[in-house]
């Protein structure tokens, strides 16, 4: 019996130093996956968001979208934050110039150690910056710049959360399209790189068109905003029953403030850059604006009630900025991000937010946002699959009241 006992000893011995060995191996294994998911930007308590947009300089209007979508974040915080996390948002004025973000984005990266980033207002600048961003591989997703060359060639971190210049432009030649009678149109920019680039590449879809519309005339202003006399009486002399201009709202005003009286009264269709009811109240008066279609990305007009708590929210934290479409454009944004940051649950690494950015649809004001598996060849793969409508003075209202169209037939019934 004594002979036995330190055989058996070391046997127990040998099975508490196996178990002590299993155990250690055992948190090894949960201490490097921890490792593993905890990347830059991530703790127990909070997910770092670097925030970007031009605060200041011309195209400062442009960064409201930003601030919509800080909003949403601090009011995500309010709520409890994301699976338990709470948003930390680091911001920075980029001032619409493409050195100036590619320093904020170093500084986000090397100093602010942010999880993602969220911005970008100035499609110059984002283009610029595209082989910095895909050489961090940090999940990028824009708010409201909208070349199509952001996405093209696509970026597997790179996100392009709006309707592309490209799908604008389709989107305008479409609906003329639509309308029967548009058998001449005629054109207007500004002549700035914006206004030209803009209504080059309506141009182009116009021209795919398989009914062969003719484009009578096409017509540069002065984006300053100069007397617009002598392009509106070119416009008019071709006669035509759609007109398509590109201009900012200052401009824009002072087109239709010249055009209306000297009888340019058909259609006019445009982009983003404004719209019916903004003009109206510009103008100080409906009749100018009616008529006028711009290009509108959501699925309910501006006023509606489905926009009514961003409105609140965006007047609680800038109550001395405007509210326009150009914020409701960061609610889009940030409502993909945060939905994407709750699909990740607790692996929260940007690689996840990659995969999971590319398997999950969205459901937006714009409508779904949907991507798909990157492909380097496919530019689709980073764009949302928004559809564009166009907004327009309700024909039945007599104060500034929009609807959102799609089509001609649309507009025809509308009025009915």
């Amino acid at each position: 019996m004594d002979l036995g006992k330190p055989a058996l000893d070391a046997r127990h011995t040998t099975g508490r130093t196996a178990l002590a060995a299993a155990t250690l191996l055992a948190a090894s294994v949960v201490l490097a996956a921890s490792a593993q998911a905890a990347d830059p930007g991530v703790t127990d308590k909070s997910i770092k968001i670097g925030v970007l947009a031009p605060f200041s300089g011309p195209a400062s209007v442009y960064s409201k979208a930003a601030n919509m979508a800080m909003a949403i974040y601090k009011d995500v915080n309010a709520h409890g934050g994301i699976n338990g996390r709470q948003l930390e948002i680091v911001s920075a004025d980029t001032r619409c110039d493409a050195a100036t973000l590619q320093a904020v984005i170093r500084k986000f990266v090397e100093q602010d150690n942010v999880f993602m980033i969220s911005g970008g207002s100035c499609s110059n600048a984002i283009i610029a910056a595209k082989p910095l961003i895909e050489q961090y591989g940090i999940p990028f997703v824009t708010i409201n710049a909208a070349s199509a060359k952001i996405s093209e060639p696509p970026v597997r971190n790179l996100f392009h959360v709006k309707a592309t210049s490209d799908e604008q432009a389709d989107a305008i030649a479409r609906f003329v399209a639509s309308n029967p009678e548009a058998k001449t149109i005629a054109l207007a920019a500004t002549s700035d790189e914006w206004g030209q680039t803009s209504i080059a590449t309506v141009k182009q879809a116009l021209e795919k068109d398989a009914r062969q519309a003719k484009i009578a005339t096409n017509q540069e202003l002065d984006p300053k905003g100069a007397d617009p006399t002598p392009a509106i009486q070119k416009v008019m002399a071709v006669k035509p029953a759609v007109t398509v201009v590109f201009a900012y709202p200052q401009p824009m005003t002072i087109f239709l403030k010249n055009a209306r009286p000297q009888g340019l009264t058909g259609p006019i269709v445009t982009g983003d850059g404004t719209r019916p009811d903004e003009q109206a109240t510009r103008l100080g008066s409906r009749a100018a604006a009616e008529n006028f279609f711009s290009i509108f990305g959501f699925a309910a007009p501006f006023d509606a009630p489905s926009h009514d708590n961003y409105k609140k929210l965006f007047a609680k934290e800038y109550p001395k900025l405007d509210w326009d479409s150009v914020a409701l454009e960061g609610a889009v944004s940030a409502k993909f991000n945060v939905e994407i940051l709750k699909a990740m649950g607790n692996n929260v690494t940007r690689d996840n937010f990659i995969r999971t950015a590319e398997t999950t649809t969205v459901e937006s004001i714009s409508g779904p946002l949907k991507f798909s598996p990157f492909d380097a060849k496919n530019k689709l793969t980073r764009r949302p699959g928004i559809h564009p409508n166009f907004s327009v003075l309700d024909p039945k209202a007599t104060g500034t009241q929009t609807i959102v169209v799609n089509s001609w037939s649309d507009w025809l019934k509308a009025k009915k």
